[in-house]
């Protein structure tokens, strides 16, 4: 249980940590023309996909993409949630795991609020509030699941082991190999 917990924690972080980063890195990436890269038809050629490759090039070094430390740190944080979701998962009933992974909802909406600076309204607020209910009810129904429905099969062994500790404490007649038993319970004692 205590490593569920931890690793649904790195699941969290990384994935608040992660969109946030890649937000930053978004935003700091210079103006590119991309339309260029939309040119499919120019694969059908070797020239084509000569011209296309330069295209590719071309923005990744007008955009900084490939030297955006913001990005890139998002990008490894989402990969190590991603990784910590599987296991996660192994762990774990998937009507937990993902009803948890609205945690996020929580730590993106501070984080866009508190250092990114981004309007909250009441009704983003209040949504928020809603998510955190059904977490805690979640996590209620996790540490109290519901008991199992002993069935037929579960009451006639409930009802033998009854008989058995009767028949062995002299309160009911017989030996242990002839025990009184109930109508459709087995009469040799289960033993």
């Amino acid at each position: 249980m205590m490593f569920f917990a931890v690793t649904m924690t790195v699941v969290i972080v990384c994935s608040v940590l992660g969109d946030f980063f890649v937000k930053r890195g978004t935003e700091a990436m210079k103006h590119a023309d991309a339309t260029r890269l939309t040119h499919f038809h120019q694969l059908r050629t070797r020239h084509g996909i000569a011209a296309y490759l330069q295209h590719v090039e071309d923005y990744l070094s007008d955009s900084g993409l490939l030297k955006n430390v913001w990005l890139w740190a998002g990008i490894g944080l989402l990969t190590i949630q991603f990784a910590a979701f599987m296991l996660a998962m192994k762990l774990a009933p998937v009507t937990v795991v993902v009803p948890l992974m609205s945690c996020t909802y929580i730590g993106t909406t501070l984080l866009a609020k508190f250092i990114l600076h981004e309007k909250v309204t009441v009704q983003r607020w209040s949504g928020i509030a809603v998510v955190m209910l059904g977490v805690a009810l979640l996590g209620l129904s996790t540490l109290h699941p519901p008991r199992p429905n002993p069935g037929e099969h579960g009451a006639k062994a409930k009802i033998q082991g009854i008989q058995n500790t009767l028949t062995t404490a002299h309160i009911l007649p017989g030996d242990r190999n002839k025990v009184p038993t109930l109508k459709g319970a087995p009469s040799n004692g289960g033993l």
